[in-house]
């Protein structure tokens, strides 16, 4: 009942209704999708505030000093704040410690209900070496991204944070990776 509530950007979940957890993960790589995000916590702990908890402690384990978790989406509360630097640390610690699963972060489409949603991080297809990660939008931020890459002179992870378009912000991702290499 509580991921059908979810505002956008979101899969349209209904109460009752059931998704695998394959296509919940893909829904929350691809699309941001913020009914799977609370489906998928409230899965792994039990219930929302379980799953907060077990965020925090996560973040806690990974160093990430200035993070506070205080939802499973993402979306604003005041409560909740993270860095750059925190988040470059959760991007490493997916692509290094969970190798098995990392490819699902470079998927840009999916099959849902019989119709393919497409997500918003082009720059996995703008930028030849990156390799995968996540966009993100709030209100209060503006458009954020995590980009990783893998090129021979080695690989990178990249933040963007506060872009005030999606353009903007794929753009210095790029002139980032471009000035690091």
């Amino acid at each position: 009942k509580h991921a059908s509530e979810q505002p956008k950007s979101n899969i349209d979940l209904k109460k009752g209704q059931k998704i695998t957890v394959r296509k919940a993960i893909h829904a929350l790589i691809v699309k941001s999708a913020n009914d799977a995000a609370v489906v998928l916590g409230e899965a792994i702990s039990g219930d929302r505030r379980k799953f907060i908890g077990l965020m925090n402690k996560t973040a806690k384990k990974l160093n990430m000093k200035n993070t506070n978790f205080q939802n499973a989406h993402g979306l604003h509360h005041e409560k909740q704040y993270t860095t750059a630097r925190d988040m470059a640390k959760l991007a490493s610690a997916l692509k290094k410690d969970f190798p098995k699963y990392y490819h699902l972060f470079s998927m840009t489409s999916f099959v849902y209900r019989g119709k393919e949603i497409k997500g918003h991080n082009r720059v996995l297809k703008r930028y030849e070496w990156a390799d995968g990660l996540k966009t993100g939008y709030v209100n209060a931020s503006g458009f954020n991204l995590a980009t990783s890459t893998k090129k021979p002179e080695g690989n990178l992870v990249a933040i963007v944070m506060g872009a005030q378009t999606a353009r903007i912000r794929d753009d210095h991702m790029i002139n980032l990776l471009d000035n690091a290499y």
